[in-house]
């Protein structure tokens, strides 16, 4: 959990995540034994937040007022993952069939049109991304490049997931979960079309998709 101890919230809520999800399927353990076990790992992390005053401040200080009402749209609102997000949602707007082109988010965000004063940071929100997944999709590749992404990718983990329910190939329930975790809404991202995110996420599709080919030739 090194994403815990350095306090990247982000990575530490995507690994745990990722972490119970493959354990839960795949260790081959009595329910109360994982129960137990799961109790004991969130005990030993929320005593380290709770005993150390710099986690404590992380991760219960900052995200406190999220659970307030209207939380979620104020801290959007003082941060620059709002101004960014906002600014990809006016992006979308107006290119909403095919966005703005990939990378061109950090070129397209500077314009005087994508200014909102409700959010602190506007003056921030040229970005090389959104640092969201599905706003770096929908305003660099508008509706038909999201749709198409998202109906490729969903029909993938559909015949993964059904490969895997008959093989339990361990493998591949690891790549599939990746997947599924780089694919969650909401939480900050990196850039998928721009960085080394989507290799890594490639290769997992790869590793994912190979024991499918691989289970229809033996058939």
């Amino acid at each position: 959990m090194i994403s815990f101890l350095i306090g990247e919230r982000t990575n530490f809520i995507k690994s745990f995540i990722s972490i119970i999800l493959f354990v839960s399927l795949s260790v081959k353990i009595k329910f109360s034994t994982k129960i137990a076990g799961l109790t004991l790992v969130l005990s030993v992390i929320l005593a380290i937040i709770y005993f150390n005053p710099g986690y404590k401040d992380r991760f219960v200080g900052q995200l406190k007022p999220l659970f307030s009402p209207n939380g979620y749209s104020n801290f959007l609102k003082e941060t620059n993952y709002g101004a960014h997000r906002n600014a990809s949602v006016k992006i979308l707007r107006e290119n909403l069939y095919f966005g703005v082109g990939i990378k061109n988010f950090r070129n397209e965000a500077s314009k005087q049109k994508y200014e909102n004063r409700e959010y602190k940071k506007t003056d921030f929100r040229q970005a090389t991304h959104p640092h969201q997944i599905h706003h770096e999709f929908l305003s660099e590749t508008g509706l038909f490049g999201y749709i198409s992404f998202l109906l490729f990718i969903m029909f993938s983990l559909w015949l993964g997931i059904k490969s895997y329910l008959k093989e339990k190939n361990l493998y591949q329930l690891s790549s599939i979960i990746f997947i599924m975790i780089t694919l969650m809404p909401i939480l900050p991202s990196g850039s998928f079309l721009s960085t080394y995110t989507s290799g890594i996420f490639w290769l997992n599709y790869a590793i994912m998709v190979s024991f499918i080919q691989k289970k229809n030739k033996v058939i």
